[in-house]
């Protein structure tokens, strides 16, 4: 077994065999610098833009309207039936009642990005 700090040894593998990346996280400040970055428009505008984004993507999760982002994702609010599920500590069985849900699917420029294509 192989010390996961040794810059050294060769990268871990996924089962499919392809190599980690770097774990990184963009957060809503970073999205904004990058979007002020490639439209010249100032960041305050870019964090209404994204505010009004969020508010319109929780209407829609709210009211069942699909949204779809040609390319990018589409969300849809779905329904989860009721369901018995099992405490993993003490094995007691749990009632879980119906509920929506939000499923969210990339679209094809996203899958063709998290595969290396550009």
């Amino acid at each position: 077994m192989h010390d996961p700090h040794d810059a050294s040894a060769p990268p871990e593998q996924h089962a499919g065999g392809v190599d980690d990346l770097p774990a990184r996280t963009l957060g809503t400040r970073g999205v904004i610098d990058e979007i002020n970055r490639r439209t010249d428009l100032p960041p305050v505008q870019v964090g209404q833009v994204l505010g009004a984004l969020a508010d319109v993507l929780r209407e829609c999760a709210s009211d069942g309207t699909r949204v779809n982002l040609t390319g990018v994702l589409s969300m849809e609010r779905v329904h989860r039936a009721a369901r018995t599920v099992r405490n993993p500590r003490t094995g007691v069985p749990l009632q879980v009642p119906a509920q929506h849900g939000v499923r969210i699917t990339p679209g094809s420029t996203l899958k063709s990005a998290a595969r290396g294509a550009r």
